[in-house]
């Protein structure tokens, strides 16, 4: 009866937050975006999407009130796929969300809208607290190809946390940017199997070259390997 009577209290918030008047059907969906199957989940996310900018300004609403902070997370992806940038400042005020699971939500849907704003803004989420975000930032920026992008994210090679410099390495390889070789090599000696792996596919995307490196291979033969993509790097 106690949960019951939680799971009512919760819904009555929910709508109290997002209208006062009369419900539609996006208020519908957005609240079926919290029901416990998947499959009703997947249906009310599908139909929010197709409804297009005409759901938008309740999304952008439940992601600033809805109390349930897995629907809040679920909108600002919705929104990340709307196409329309001018949803990116309601995002950039989501990365202050009190749950993590909203703030990466906001992320990725930063990176998908992309635009110079989400840009600088996911520049600046690389130097970040939390290494997640730090790591969700570098991972987004991999559909922005520029050279601003390129630079940052190979300062991020450098992070502290080995889940940052992995997802730095991986998004270098899609840029396309000769400029990131070298310091891909050297990232070819980082302590972390997963970053050695990353930054060698990313090598192996950009170049086409190999040379035998194996990121868990014993380090005497991955030092021999690290020589020869060291001189092929600087005689290219």
């Amino acid at each position: 009866m106690n949960r019951l009577l939680a799971g009512l209290a919760v819904a009555a918030m929910a709508a109290g937050a997002l209208c006062a008047g009369e419900r539609s059907r996006t208020h519908e969906l957005i609240d079926q975006l919290r029901s416990r199957k998947l499959a009703e989940q997947q249906a009310a996310e599908k139909e929010l999407v197709q409804q297009g900018t005409e759901a938008l300004p309740l999304l952008l609403r439940a992601i600033e009130r809805y109390p349930d902070a897995s629907v809040r997370a679920r909108c600002a992806s919705i929104v990340g796929r709307s196409g329309d940038r001018g949803v990116v400042p309601n995002l950039i005020v989501a990365l202050m969300d009190t749950e993590l699971v909203v703030r990466r939500a906001a992320v990725e849907a930063l990176g998908r809208l992309g635009g110079n704003e989400a840009r600088d803004t996911l520049i600046k989420l690389l130097t970040s607290k939390e290494s997640v975000i730090r790591a969700d930032a570098a991972l987004a920026l991999g559909g922005i190809r520029e050279k601003v992008v390129v630079l940052a994210l190979i300062r991020s090679l450098g992070d502290d946390e080995a889940l940052v410099r992995a997802s730095a390495a991986f998004v270098l390889g899609g840029q396309g940017d000769a400029g990131a070789i070298s310091p891909l090599v050297e990232a070819l000696a980082d302590e972390d199997e997963n970053v050695r792996t990353k930054a060698h596919l990313s090598l192996k995307r950009l170049t086409k070259q190999d040379f035998g490196f194996k990121p868990d291979a014993p380090q005497a033969d991955r030092d021999a390997a690290m020589t020869k993509w060291k001189a092929w790097a600087k005689g290219r």
